[in-house]
């Protein structure tokens, strides 16, 4: 029984803490206790059994945490699309885990090697395990791609005081606080259980060390919410609209399994009444549309004519599909977002394609190499090289994020290098609802606004259409599967300071990687003197 509550129990609890710290659940406060209970089954299990226990903690986190990815079981046709869903699902979430496991077999050795009773030893276990974290979070964020989803920092996305630490080390330094602070309820937990057995008290050191950068970084945010601002603002007022058009709606129109003359029209006469209910008010200037919006239709005419009806009195961003004929004839297609400003023939003023195209989504990995194997239709999107920079009349230019791009902090900041001085973010959230994915989603947008101190803004077929000021605070929302829309004022402060994470993107994780092959190097040292008997 002891066995099973060191080795299995106690990993699932971390994993079950970590995945309510998380939307849907949001208990956010959790997260700063939420590994503690796999460090004490690490501190005490053998070796061999750490890639057990630490992978069976992060696979119960991304099971659970993940699991709005089976929603999209309900679009799919056959029993092999649902299996290949349900696989890739399984797949993705083990591959998340595995990162656990480099982090639990170094955290056994740094308890083993270091934890006691020295306050300069349990220090030097704090920084490596801190350091070590953010760099596992960084490579999974990098590598195949990038995953960069549900770090540890951005459970606190709706705690604006805590998080604007992240306009110096973006989302992975707020992560480090979080496993800094796990680490100092640890140590002194097992201090107390140590002075237990050993009848050795002394003041809990690590605990009041663990504290500190929380208590720093709540200064340093309450400090920059309310800061002064400069008096050279510019204002002005968008609308974004969300249809919550059905997502099989928007499948049935792209198979033509009904009549989509008829879907065609009544999808066009719900988001023109919710036109024009925006157009009322004479003052907008901007109207945005979500990902895909002008591809509901799947009529030239209705688009035509919801453009025409936008246009003649304000500009509208809407996002589309797109086609380019290349050099040797080929044809490419793009998920795009694009400016319509001119009346005459609904001509398009500025375009952008997405960068970061969903794998297995918008396009098939490797499909060069698998077309010599098997007969595939090649029906990849393209992707698109650089960000956008849109400018329209009187307004402060700004970029577009597609869909999951909003998650890539880079991107972020490099439409920022390139002088934007807001972005909006256009998606379709509509294949996952109802589940915790939108509110997921959501909280990663709030880092990219507090790390390049900008506002975003989010129109979604389907929540979270809302406002995000450049604090990272939500101003306005529309939740998930409601129809409706959001007209508000967005003020850009023209003066409004460079942050040092817009200048100098992941140093800090960056630096983590250098500190945490210095510890690595020390346990692979360890490991060839034999001081430590791994028994893998």
């Amino acid at each position: 029984m002891k066995n099973f509550i060191l080795k299995i129990l106690l990993p699932i609890i971390s994993g079950i803490l970590l995945t309510i710290s998380f939307p849907k659940f949001g208990f956010s406060t959790i997260i700063y206790v939420s590994l503690v209970p796999l460090f004490l089954s690490l501190s005490k299990i053998k070796f061999k059994e750490t890639i057990l226990a630490s992978f069976l903690s992060g696979l119960t986190f991304f099971i659970f945490s993940l699991i709005w990815l089976v929603n999209v079981i309900q679009y799919t046709e056959n029993n092999l699309e649902d299996f290949g869903i349900f696989f890739g699902y399984l797949f993705l979430s083990s591959y998340c885990a595995l990162f656990f496991i480099p982090f639990g077999v170094i955290a056994k050795w740094c308890f083993d090697k270091w934890l006691g009773f020295s306050l300069l030893k349990n220090i030097q276990i704090m920084i490596s395990l801190t350091f070590l974290w953010v760099s596992l979070e960084f490579l999974r964020g990098q590598l195949f791609t990038g995953f960069p989803w549900n770090f540890l920092g951005i459970s606190q996305y709706l705690n604006p005081s805590i998080i604007q630490i992240a306009s110096f080390g973006g989302v992975s330094i707020v992560s480090a606080i979080i496993v800094w602070m796990n680490l100092g309820v640890f140590i002194t937990l097992k201090q107390y259980l140590l002075g237990i057995n050993n009848k050795k008290y002394r003041p809990h050191y690590e605990f009041m060390i663990g504290i500190i950068p929380i208590a720093l970084s709540i200064s340093f945010g309450i400090q920059s919410i309310f800061s002064s601002n400069s008096n050279d603002h510019k204002k002005f007022s968008i609308a974004l609209i969300q249809p919550n058009i059905n997502q099989k709606e928007i499948n049935s129109l792209k198979t033509n399994k009904i009549n989509n003359k008829l879907l065609s029209e009544s999808i066009y006469l719900k988001m023109s009444e919710q036109v024009d209910r925006v157009l009322t008010n004479p003052n907008i200037d901007l109207l945005v549309l979500p990902e895909t919006s002008l591809d509901y239709f799947n009529s030239d005419f209705y688009k035509r004519k919801l453009i025409d009806k936008v246009v003649k009195k304000t500009t509208l961003l809407a996002g589309s599909s797109y086609f380019e004929i290349n050099n040797k004839d080929q044809i490419k297609f793009y998920n795009s977002s694009i400016l319509y400003n001119d009346i005459s023939q609904n001509k398009i003023s500025t375009k952008y394609f997405k960068q970061h195209l969903v794998p297995f989504g918008e396009y098939l990995p490797f499909i060069n190499s698998l077309k010599k194997l098997v007969p595939l239709e090649n029906t990849n999107f393209s992707s698109g090289k650089k960000s956008t920079i849109f400018r329209v009349k009187d307004l402060p230019s700004f970029s577009v994020l597609i869909c999951f791009e909003d998650v890539f902090s880079e991107l972020a900041k490099n439409a920022v290098a390139n002088n934007a001085k807001w972005i909006i973010n256009q998606t379709n959230d509509g294949w996952f609802d109802p589940s915790s994915q939108s509110e997921q989603h959501l909280s990663h947008a709030v880092f990219r606004c507090v790390e390049n101190n900008i506002p975003m803004v989010r129109a979604c077929n389907t929540g979270v259409s809302c406002i995000i000021d450049k604090k990272g605070r939500i101003v306005q929302r529309l939740d998930p599967l409601k129809e409706g829309f959001i007209i508000s004022s967005i003020d850009i402060d023209n003066n409004s300071n460079k942050t040092f994470y817009g200048s100098n993107g992941d140093i800090f994780a960056k630096l983590s990687l250098i500190v945490s092959f210095l510890f690595l190097s020390l346990f692979l040292l360890d490991v060839k003197n034999k001081k430590i008997k791994l028994d893998f």
